[in-house]
């Protein structure tokens, strides 16, 4: 056993451990401790985008090939169930190749949502922008459905995804601020 007292405590001659006072961080390390933990906040918000793409993937393959299953996720995109039972439709009307399109045009559209996770990682403001638009028309066809579960679900997934865009303005912002403090040849002011 060693004779150093333990960590964060120390102790006093009674003999009792004592919590130890930590010195404030200086501005720089709580900017940075602030601008990690909000990049942590971005890129969680930012992952949406790519469970509901792999989602939405995962519940076009369960729908188009085992479609009599009922099985799928409230959090897949609505516009690939409908792309997935139009293909189901036409094989089941004899073109069967159809089925195979509608998979693609399916990856393509889940593609398209985990290039937006991609973009918004990056901080690209727009991409989260047009990405909630277009998840939040694609609500619309669960609300149309009444499919109730899904659309709640939906609006859990956007909150995501706002989480993700606030976290980006308050990184933006921070940095901005930091540049403006680093760029001043007078130093902060007073």
């Amino acid at each position: 056993m060693t004779d150093l007292p333990p960590y964060p405590s120390q102790q006093v001659p009674d003999g009792e451990a004592q919590p130890v006072e930590q010195a404030p961080l200086p501005q720089g390390a709580a900017d940075s401790a602030r601008a990690a933990k909000l990049e942590g906040q971005l890129i969680n918000g930012a992952n949406w985008f790519y469970w509901i793409a792999a989602l939405s993937v995962i519940n076009s393959i369960i729908f188009m090939f085992m479609a009599k299953s009922g099985v799928s996720f409230v959090v897949g995109l609505g516009i690939t169930q409908e792309i997935a039972a139009t293909g189901v439709k036409a094989a089941r009307e004899g073109d069967p190749a159809l089925r195979y399109v509608a998979l693609g045009v399916e990856i393509v559209a889940a593609g398209i949502f985990a290039l937006f996770g991609l973009l918004a990682r990056k901080m690209h403001l727009w991409a989260f922008v047009v990405g909630m638009l277009l998840y939040a028309f694609d609500s619309l066809i669960f609300v149309h459905a009444e499919e109730w579960w899904s659309v709640g679900f939906h609006v859990f997934a956007f909150g995501g995804l706002c989480y993700g865009v606030a976290a980006q303005w308050k990184l933006r912002k921070l940095r901005s601020q930091a540049f403006a403090a680093s760029s001043d040849p007078w130093g902060p002011s007073a």
